[in-house]
């Protein structure tokens, strides 16, 4: 029996047609697969006026540029054979600029232009804002095509509560400003910076935001419980609790599932995070969703558009915004340690089971008639010998262990007999260290750190309500390649949620500040 078509006359027909147009592209065709028939067997003319005639609340010119790139990657289907699709391209070039407000005299690029200008970043898989045509005469802002072309949306699969999820995360440094990039963190403002992503974000049990004065101390310092819709793959209305803080150099927002109103979500939770990087700014935005119907895990990649378009509210007034690799990650899956202990459990279930044969054998056999001496004597022999092959191999195995740990250590992995000593490699420190082995928190080397010096951080605490802390003994600081500093925590206990603190010197002398969100989320 075929699977039943999800609903889809929750989505409106325009953003129906942006999906569908990014089912034609190179990057989307994995996942499109998964996607209805109704998706696959579409117009590409239709779906092009339809985004083309959508207002511009609806979707946003960088939507518009953004998809005809992802189109441009794959040649413009369809362009070259049918005159009509021809035209449609150009409509949507040409509604790129139409709300734009532009000075008289300024030159203005647009229709097959502007086609060709994509094309080319496309060709050359640049970014979009390294046409410098582009952003003559002020045709598009830097947000609008800041992200275009660039890596700014990853996904991978985790495990939450035992919840399977999905991971979705930016990363970027920006030279925007800090009042700016907080402005962005703040939920109330989410629809008007990105209304492609959000429909809606409302107060509700109260007027304003109800102030926090816990530590860590923080101007402003909030939190409240919002009515939340967006558009995902599907139409989406939850209620969100989230949390602002904000300091003198660092600003973070917190958001946690309260309730699934339309009973469509099982895990959303996540982060916006803003932290000094040098000249820069660095933002850091986590969404951990889980979809109740498990299909629309499987397009889950379809989120990206409508994520990036959000996004870029991060970069207004900026002019220089670079995307860089996850400095977040999911903690590991199943430790070594772990694995390390399950095979042992189940070698011992393995090598018992040859002794419980014999012994029901012989059982057996007393039972159902005369056992003599000589029998007795013959069980003993055979148990005897399985019992010299098993010490033989174990002392084979445990020579071999010897000269692994020799080499390697005690992270060498003590494995059973017939089990690759590579699978329990990093047992030890996976059992000294079990929640610092991925992740952290990410900050450049600041002045005043010696060379050869590695600091120390002060108790981390949270952002929420009720301010849980993470002790000091409890948090590493490491030193990477590059100058970075990376960040971790061993709590096995800590509740999910954002962590600020100090870093220090040896010497108790004052750095930089610290922020470490605590997920619970681990590779699935």
């Amino acid at each position: 029996m075929s699977e039943p078509v999800p609903r889809l006359d929750d989505v409106e027909p325009a953003y129906q047609a942006l999906i569908a147009l990014y089912a034609r592209t190179p990057d989307f065709r994995e996942a499109a697969v998964k996607l209805p028939e109704s998706y696959r067997s579409r117009s590409v003319q239709e779906d092009l006026r339809l985004v083309a005639e959508a207002d511009a609340d609806q979707i946003p010119t960088s939507a518009r540029l953004a998809v005809l790139y992802e189109l441009a990657k794959a040649g413009y289907p369809g362009r070259e054979e049918n005159e009509d699709a021809r035209n449609a391209y150009r409509e949507l070039a040409d509604s790129a600029v139409r709300f734009r407000a532009r000075r008289d005299g300024d030159p203005e690029v647009v229709g097959d232009d502007l086609l060709a200008e994509i094309q080319a970043a496309a060709d050359e898989r640049a970014p979009l804002s390294s046409r410098p045509r582009l952003l003559a005469g002020q045709n598009f802002q830097h947000s609008e095509l800041a992200f275009t072309g660039r890596a700014a949306c990853t996904i991978e699969r985790v495990l939450v509560d035992g919840i399977e999820a999905n991971w979705i995360y930016s990363e970027f440094l920006t030279d925007a400003p800090l009042a700016r990039i907080a402005d962005f963190l703040d939920p109330r403002r989410w629809p008007d910076l990105g209304p492609l992503f959000f429909k809606r974000m409302e107060l509700v049990g109260s007027v304003q935001p109800l102030p926090l004065t816990p530590p860590p101390p923080g101007d402003p310092h909030w939190h409240g419980v919002f009515l939340e819709e967006v558009q995902l793959v599907r139409r989406l209305r939850t209620t969100l609790d989230c949390t602002y803080w904000r300091d003198a150099t660092t600003a973070a927002t917190t958001y946690d599932l309260a309730s699934s109103l339309d009973r469509q979500i099982d895990v959303d939770r996540g982060y916006l995070l803003v932290t000094p990087a040098g000249a820069m700014n660095r933002v850091q935005v986590l969404k951990i969703v889980s979809f109740t119907d498990d299909f629309w895990d499987t397009v889950a990649l379809f989120v990206c558009p409508f994520w990036t378009d959000w996004i870029r509210g991060a970069v207004r007034d900026a002019t220089r915004t670079e995307t860089t690799d996850p400095t977040d990650t999911p903690g590991a899956g199943r430790s070594p340690l772990g694995r390390a202990v399950e095979d042992w459990i189940d070698w011992f279930g393995r090598a018992a089971q040859p002794y419980l044969d014999l012994c029901t054998d012989a059982t057996s056999r007393m039972r159902s008639g005369p056992y003599t001496s000589g029998d007795a004597m013959a069980d003993g022999a055979r148990w005897w010998s399985q019992f010299a092959k098993d010490w033989a191999r174990a002392w084979t195995n445990w020579s071999d262990t010897v000269t692994e740990v020799a080499e390697h250590g005690l992270d060498a992995g003590v494995t059973p007999p017939d089990v690759p000593s590579e699978r329990g490699r990093g047992s030890v420190s996976a059992f000294v260290a079990p929640a610092a082995r991925a992740g952290g928190a990410v900050l450049t080397a600041p002045a005043g750190l010696a060379a050869d010096e590695v600091p120390t951080a002060s108790a981390l605490v949270s952002i929420g309500d009720g301010a849980a802390t993470i002790p000091p003994s409890e948090v590493s600081v490491t030193v990477e390649p590059g100058g970075r500093l990376r960040i971790r925590t061993t709590s096995a206990s800590a509740p999910h949620g954002m962590y600020v603190g100090r870093l220090r010197t040896v010497a108790e002398q004052d750095l930089a500040p610290v922020a470490l969100y605590v997920s619970r989320a681990t590779k699935a």
